[in-house]
């Protein structure tokens, strides 16, 4: 709240003001949306565990492992399409450069490993697996 409070204190003198209609607070952990909010602040929407701020997770690490998750499906399926392209050099191309790293480079970028380890091993198992079942050659870590 004491952050809060210099927002609005300062704000209007840099000639900024806050949209209260626009207000979010996120609470993230055991936060917990302070007690005593004042009244014009009691509307906002408030989240715990975390929020995506433009594709980036940003809370607790299993907020961030459930949102990792979600984007490792998205590579899973589009590895399950991948023999659909039926000629291996294409395959090979589209998965170096659309569908593995690219696809999930973002998350690992965006998230503290150390919030994701399970869903980095995941990712790097169905990636070894697709190369595998494509191509039928055995990659060394």
């Amino acid at each position: 709240m004491a952050a809060w409070r210099i927002l609005e204190a300062e704000l209007p003198g840099l000639g900024l003001r806050i949209n209260h209609s626009k207000l979010e607070f996120f609470c993230t952990g055991a936060d917990k949306l302070p007690e005593g909010l004042p009244a014009d602040l009691k509307h906002i929407k408030a989240q715990e565990g975390g929020f995506s701020l433009l594709g980036a997770p940003i809370g607790d690490p299993s907020f961030c492992e459930a949102y990792a998750d979600t984007k490792l499906e998205k590579v899973r399926e589009c590895l399950r399409q991948l023999p659909c392209i039926n000629d291996p050099h294409h395959e090979f191309a589209v998965l170096r450069s659309c569908m593995a790293m690219p696809k999930f480079n973002f998350v690992l970028r965006a998230c503290p490993p150390t919030s994701i380890p399970n869903t980095i091993a995941h990712f790097n198992t169905a990636v070894l697996a697709a190369w595998r079942a494509r191509f039928g050659d055995q990659l060394t870590d």
